[in-house]
This record gives structure tokens, sequence and C-alpha cells, in this order.
């Protein structure tokens, strides 16, 4: 079984059993490893398990990815020993038989060998009809460039005992919690950044259900400070959301929160975990930064200046006590002594108050330049500024937004808030866009498609309410549809007119094609054939020729083997492509 190896900056490892065909990479939620630091796009990386092999592809990210320091382009074979490198993350993709052997999960480094593309031997290509080998190009590589580093949050280290277990079981349902390797009591810090084994079932891209719990089984967060300090939350369903804005589970309405700033959520196996939602001022669990983080009884979560402390279901809130509380407590002094202590006090302030001259305090120190006044104003008015940011973004006016948020300075520079909604309107710019073209849609009448626009943006944070309302209107005028009487249809026999099969018009299309050796185009068609019908044959082995005339070798042996499943065994040409096949796997 293969094993992906995540290696953060400062050496912490975390191991992934690589148990699907294909496994997501970025920041936005819905992917299979979810990386929430900023200069991680949307949708980084992909790796795919094809025929033995591991490809690695690059799904247009803005700072790109490396295997053993050089970027690389579409998608590249990986095999042992090499260093893929996502922004200051090492991964590397580790076999069975590698992980047995091992006495303990070593560091990754790149070893300089160059990641080359699947190696298949060179055939002549016949005409537009036959199948034609794939092939590999100049040298087998993507070409690559140099690329700058990125820093991304970190990741909890991997015990070397753990990771060797879970990579010699057989099935990765046999990572459970008994494979974590556990820090002694006395120490939870420890405890928190030890071993992370992560379960198939754990995978951001796994279902969560979102069950409403009964009072007694629900825990608490309690606000430990600011105005809101003493305020109790009941964790009463399984997914809470936490933020400034009336629209989450629990409405905290402090500066220092994001509208969306993190959500609490219970896992399968009923651990309660807190969880980033890309907030502008980030997520602390015991005074250490955390993406997303177990929770246990007594944590203190902080969210910007916003302290809360986590406690389990039937647990009673007990206020920290304060030093001089502590002091008193263990003070051994008499009550006798303590007693004339405050008798002397007394009759000191007595004599100060009746006795000694009265004194006029001393004026405040001078503020020439107006300083204290000017730094409130000028908060003051940041605040506004990102208040009209808001409501910009709100109108869909993201340009204006963008450009008043730059106006927003701090000691010269752009405020951290300022720069917090940026990044948050560059994640979610595909998400706005989908909502535009969702009202367009439905304003021509093309449910189904606007339906489908809205799913894309369903994980929104900063249009969550603009998607809500076009959901509804959506919905409703499905129901009108429904409801309208259907129209009444003419008996009359017409004509018919005889159709031509669209299957065989796009391969005859794409054979005509082919014999122009214009393949790009002919891949269009012969793709839209598979769409139409998937069980086309004839259009998946003339697919698999285009791509290997196109050096898609991998693509290529795809195609050709379902045309190989579907074909009928006495096509003429089924012996040929069994054969290149053989030779390609080879």
């Amino acid at each position: 079984m293969l094993k992906l190896i995540i290696e953060d900056d400062e050496g912490r490892k975390t191991v992934v059993p690589f148990v699907r065909d294909e496994i997501t990479i970025g920041r936005q939620e819905g992917n299979t490893i979810r990386l929430t630091e900023r200069n991680v796009s949307r949708r980084h990386a992909r790796l795919l398990r094809q025929n033995g092999h591991v490809l690695v592809e690059d799904l247009g990210s803005y700072n790109g990815i490396r295997i053993n320091g050089d970027r690389i382009q579409g998608q590249v074979s990986v095999n042992d020993g090499d260093l893929i490198q996502i922004g200051d993350y090492d991964l590397a993709v580790q076999r069975e038989e590698t992980a047995s052997t091992s006495a303990q999960t070593m560091p990754l480094s790149p070893v300089g060998a160059p990641a080359a593309a699947v190696p298949a031997p060179a055939a002549a290509a016949p005409d537009a009809d036959e199948p034609t080998h794939p092939r590999s190009g100049t040298n087998g590589a993507a070409p690559r460039v140099t690329d700058a580093s990125a820093t991304l949050p970190h990741l909890p280290q991997v015990d070397s005992a753990s990771a060797t277990a879970t990579a010699a079981d057989d099935e990765p349902a046999e990572a459970n919690p008994d494979d974590v390797q556990p820090a002694p009591p006395e120490d939870p810090v420890a405890k928190r950044q030890s071993t992370a084994i992560i379960r198939p079932e754990q995978l951001e891209g796994s279902a969560r259900e979102v069950v409403e719990l009964e009072s007694s089984e629900a825990p608490r967060l309690v606000v430990l400070n600011t105005e809101f300090a003493g305020r109790e939350y009941a964790c009463i369903r399984t997914e809470l959301r936490i933020g400034r804005t009336d629209d989450n589970d629990i409405a905290i309405d402090h500066r220092s929160l994001s509208r969306t700033h993190c959500k609490v959520v219970r896992e399968g196996n009923g651990e309660w975990r807190v969880i980033d939602m890309q907030s502008a001022n980030g997520l602390m669990v015991n005074g250490e930064p955390y993406a997303q983080s177990a929770l246990r009884s007594g944590d203190t979560i902080e969210l910007g200046h916003v302290k809360l402390r986590f406690l389990a279901a039937g647990e009673a809130f007990t206020p920290e006590r304060g030093a001089d509380d502590a002091a008193t407590q263990g003070s051994a002094l008499p009550k006798v002594a303590i007693a004339l202590t405050l008798l002397v006090l007394l009759a000191g302030g007595a004599y100060a108050l009746f006795f000694r001259p009265a004194v006029k305090p001393p004026p405040p120190p001078p503020d020439p330049a107006g300083l204290g006044p000017t730094i409130e104003k000028q908060a003051a008015e940041r605040e506004a500024l990102l208040d009209k940011a808001d409501g910009l973004i709100d109108e869909l006016k993201w340009d204006e937004a963008r450009a008043l948020l730059l106006t927003c300075k701090v000691d010269g520079s752009t405020c951290p808030k300022a720069v917090g909604k940026m990044a948050s309107l560059d994640a979610e710019a595909g998400m706005r866009d989908a909502l535009i073209k969702a009202e367009q849609l439905l304003s021509q009448d093309k449910l189904e498609e606007a339906k489908q626009q809205l799913d894309s943006a369903a994980s929104t944070t900063l249009l969550h309410k603009h998607y809500q309302d076009l959901s509804s209107r959506v919905a409703d005028a499905s129901a009108r549809k429904l409801l309208q009487p259907k129209a009444v249809v003419d008996p009359t026999p017409k004509p018919v007119t005889p159709k031509v099969d669209p299957v065989e018009q796009l391969t005859q299309d794409a054979r005509t094609l082919i014999s122009a050796k214009s393949y790009a185009a002919a891949k269009d068609k012969l793709e839209s054939c598979i769409k139409l019908d998937p069980k086309a044959a004839r259009c998946h082995k003339l697919l698999g020729t285009c791509y290997a005339k196109l050096n898609d070798p991998v693509n290529g042996a795809k195609h050709y083997k379902r045309y190989t499943e579907l074909a009928s065994p006495d096509d003429p040409d089924l012996p040929k492509v069994k054969q290149l096949l053989e030779q390609f796997q080879r």
C-alpha cells in the first residue's frame, strides 16, 4: 500500500494512506488534503494512481509545484525518493516495502533525480483509423522553472513507530487511533503535537453528517474576556460555525473576529475539533497557532482577541484564580496580624483625609502633537473604511472594494485586516463568478444550469447571504414550473425527419481531422463523442490515437484500454491494440 508523507518546515511529518486513485491538495474545502495558508491555491495539485505509477499534476496553481527543485507543468510521474514541494511543504510517496524496511521516518530531502514520464517504445503512426503507440516527449519530463518558496501552516510531527506500523498494514482501515503513540498526560502540548496518522474518514473531502445532540451530551464554550465575558454557548450540533456576523451558529460581534472565523465539529469517533476558516487573525489553542486542532476539556481557544474555554458535557465552569487570591490562600499570617494591618491602614487613611493639606494631582503629561486623539480617530476611520468595503463586497463590486482596501494604512503599510479581506477576495473569486452566472441563468429560466453554478459556490463565506437568496429563488422557480399546466399536444402526426446519429457523425468528423493531421481538433470531437456515449469503442480507440500523436502517452493508454474493454471480440483492430498496451506497460 502507498503512503503519502508530508513534512513541514519545522520537520514535523504527517502520514496519509494513499487509498484513493486520486488525491487533490488545495486551500478550498472539498479537497482531499486541505492546506489553509494563503499562498496555496484553491485547487493546487492532484496525485493520481495509474497502472502502478503515481502522477502529480499542477492544477494551474499560482506558486506551482516543484519536483527535486524544478517546477513542473502538466502531469509528471513520481518515483520513490522524489521530493515534491508545495510552498514550504515537502511531500514524498512511499511504498509498503520501503516503509517496512525503514526503522524510522527519515527527513525528506532532494535527491537530484529528475522526475521522468512513463517510458514507452516509439512506433510508427499508422493511418487515422489504426491504433497508435503512446509515446513521451523529448526526454519524458515536463519543462520546469525555478519557483519561490511560500510559507505554509504546520502539520503534526509523525512518530516513526506509528508511521511504520501504518505502512505495514494491508488495509487503510487499520490506521486507527490505536496507531497513534500517546504523549504523557502531564504534557498536553506535547500530546497535541505528537504523531498524527490521518485516517481516510478524517480527510477534508469526506462528508461529515451534521446531527443534533442531546443537551446532556453537548459541550460548552465559555467566553473568558472582552465585554462578552461569562457568556456560554452550548454545542448542540456536531458542526457549528463561529464568527462576527449573525448568519453563524455562534455570533460574537467583536472586531477581531472574521465574518466566519472557525468551526467546531465532532468527528465520528466522538473527538471534538476546532478548524480555522481562513480567518484574518487566525486561531490559537492554549497559546499555540493551529489551522485545526483536537479539543480537550479545559482548552483555551483564542479567536483574534476573544478567548473561550471549551468544557466537556456536564463539567462546571471554574474561573481561574488570580495571583493575589493564590497568594492570600498560601499565606501563613494569623488572622490577628491581618486585622491589625487593616487597622493601621485605616488609621493612616483617616489621618491623610483630615489632617494633611490638600494636594492637587499632577497635571497630565503634555501631548503637543495630539497623538492620542489622532490614533483613536485613525482607528475609527479604518473601521469605517473596512465596513464600507464589506458593503461593496456584498454588492459584488469587488474591484471597488479592493481599491478601497488598498487605502487602509497602518504606519505606511496596508493594514492587516485589509490584507486578510483581499486574500479572501482572491480565494472566492471563482465562487463570485459562479453566483453571477447563476443569477443570469435564473433570469433565462435555465434552472438546472443555475443549480450547477450554485453548487460550485456552496462553500462561500463572503457571499453566503447572496448564495442563500439565489438558492431560495431557484427553488421557488422550480416549484412554480412544476405547477404550470402541461401544454396540449397536437394529435396530428407530423412527418418525421430522419436524424443523423450524433455519435456516428462525430466519429466521421474526427476521422477526417486525423487524416488531415489536426489531432487537437479531432481530440475535441472524440471527447464530445464519449460524453454522448461513454461506451463507444471506436471513439475510445481514435481518442487514444490522438493522445499518442499529441505526446500524451498516459491518456492514450487509458483510452486504448477502455477500447479493449468495449470492443467486440471479432474487432480486427483488437489484437493490435492489446499488443501495444502490453508494450507500453512493459
